[in-house]
């Protein structure tokens, strides 16, 4: 069950953190936040942080207060745009160095969709119902554990 949060503090050990950009075109200086996935590895829950996206709950990063005590972050080079975390790592990196290729991203047919009808569109990733991302990240998430094991220490890189 997806816990939308939009004020408090979310405390999680090792967490996976999906960041969704508001634009696809832009570079992430320019760009801004239209949601944050972020995923409860020891405990399983999923956390939705929606900063601009049309569906509801909308919140402001400066409401909520992340403890975490080590992740992995889609993009974290884009991500470190927007906030710093300690121990925080590249999940795309993290993937390379273990089987030698990146991570897929899956989008659905909502997002083909939108991406060429609405192609020139500014923000187009706000308008894409908040349920279709979450079935786009949950597929690079699940790839993603399938080759994470920390064993109770943080990864190599």
């Amino acid at each position: 069950m997806i816990e939308f949060v939009s004020s408090g503090n979310i405390s999680i050990e090792k967490a996976y953190i999906h960041p969704i950009w508001a634009d696809i075109h832009l570079h992430p200086i320019q760009n801004k936040l239209s949601l944050i996935y972020l995923y409860d590895i020891e405990n399983e829950r999923e956390f939705v942080i929606n900063i601009s996206n049309i569906d509801t709950h909308r919140t402001t990063l400066d409401k909520i207060s992340l403890d975490l005590k080590e992740s992995v972050v889609i993009d974290k080079k884009s991500f470190l745009n927007i906030m710093d975390i300690p121990s925080m790592y590249d999940a795309d990196l993290l993937s390379y160095l273990s089987i030698n290729n990146q991570l897929q991203r899956n989008d659905t047919s909502a997002h083909t969709h939108f991406y060429r009808k609405f192609y020139n569109l500014k923000w187009v990733n706000n308008l894409i119902p908040i349920s279709k991302h979450i079935e786009s990240i949950r597929e690079t998430r699940d790839e993603f554990l399938q080759y994470y094991d920390w064993k109770g220490e943080s990864p190599q890189v």
